[in-house]
């Protein structure tokens, strides 16, 4: 079981879906319809998810209502997987795809200008709490579009999907 089994049906709808909808879009509108192989849109996707859900824990550990840490640690990762799965990724290539977005990820942590994940997704949380998915969204894309910006910094030849897909 990977650590998307374990939210709730609420947990879900407020920390993954609405980053693979916003992703999904950005990645199609930069010319990838599947997302997979449009690694600053899937690197979007864990920095999303992983700030949303440290927020969520964040918000629920006070009263006694959080899960263990690990599952929204894991939790960026299993989305990312969850997405390779659904299209048609299969092993030994399964592995080395989350191993390489793991490998980027921790790249775009050590000082490359991106703000810390739960900073980038707190306009959007706000909005999710206050259930104005519209906002949410949009500010989603402002942070997804700015985690794009950064990994293209890094790695140009990622500037387009689909080229130098993971």
């Amino acid at each position: 079981m990977s650590s998307v089994d374990f939210l709730t049906p609420d947990e879900y709808l407020t920390i993954v879906a609405p980053v693979l909808e916003t992703c999904a879009a950005l990645a199609a509108e930069r010319g990838d319809p599947t997302l997979k192989g449009d690694l600053p849109s899937m690197l979007a996707v864990i920095v999303l998810v992983e700030g949303l859900a440290e927020l969520h824990r964040s918000a629920r550990q006070p009263l006694g209502q959080c899960p263990a840490a690990d599952v929204y640690g894991e939790l960026p990762y299993a989305v990312a997987v969850m997405v390779l799965l659904e299209n048609g990724v299969e092993s030994p290539q399964l592995e080395q795809m989350e191993t390489a977005l793991r490998m980027i990820r921790t790249r775009l942590t050590a000082g490359v200008g991106l703000p810390p994940a739960p900073v980038l997704a707190a306009p959007a949380w706000a909005e999710l709490i206050e259930h104005k998915g519209v906002d949410a969204r949009a500010a989603l894309r402002l942070a997804a579009r700015e985690v794009i910006a950064v990994v293209e910094s890094l790695d140009p030849h990622h500037a387009k999907a689909g080229q130098g897909a993971i």
